[in-house]
């Protein structure tokens, strides 16, 4: 079976029509196929952003598991865009964001406090090459660098570990050098230059 298309006027197949859900002309035909009611949508979304961020916002309110689902797979597919994303909006949100987690963590003590005995019981290589270090420092045995092993900026300088199994073994660091290392290291899917 076939209908012509009021809008551009070919002669198509049914199948390349989109039909009427509700009202009295449900189970009829749309006058324009559907290449042609996808030109005007796009054309309309483009020249109605506001409403169309109300939509969206409506349509995630009502279907928020299709949502969710959605953006999980647009994530799976768009790796390389959510890391520029997330970097970008943590740049720009820095202090916000470390306000917001001081603000959740002391609203939320009994979850931090599971966090980290979760954290201890999963990594106990890591508390004891982390507690050595603060030991050796503590009693003089061991010297923390006024100045980043990196970028040689000075102030508050931490301790990286490139192996836990060698708990003495550190690269000094400042916090950004040492989320970066962090970063690099969840980033190599195959876990080849770990530093």
């Amino acid at each position: 079976m076939e209908k012509k298309c009021s809008k551009c006027n070919e002669v198509r197949r049914t199948s390349e029509f989109h039909t009427h859900k509700s009202g009295g002309s449900k189970g009829r035909y749309y006058s324009w196929c559907k290449e042609c009611e996808r030109k005007r949508t796009k054309i309309w979304k483009k020249n109605n952003p506001e409403r169309m961020k109300i939509l969206a916002r409506n349509w995630a309110k009502k279907y928020p598991e299709r949502r969710r689902i959605l953006n999980k797979k647009w994530a799976k597919e768009n790796p390389e865009k959510i890391r520029i994303a997330t970097e970008k909006f943590v740049k720009e949100n820095s202090k916000k964001i470390m306000l917001s987690n001081k603000k959740w963590a002391k609203e939320n003590p009994e979850k931090i406090s599971g966090y980290r005995k979760k954290y201890k019981m999963n990594n106990p290589e890591k508390i004891m090459a982390h507690a050595m270090i603060h030991r050796r420092i503590k009693n003089g045995s061991l010297s923390k660098p006024e100045k980043c092993e990196v970028c040689g900026i000075s102030g508050n300088i931490e301790g990286h570990h490139g192996n836990y199994s060698k708990p003495l073994s550190v690269i000094w660091v400042c916090r950004k050098c040492h989320l970066n290392f962090h970063t690099e290291r969840r980033t190599q899917c195959n876990g080849e230059a770990k530093r």
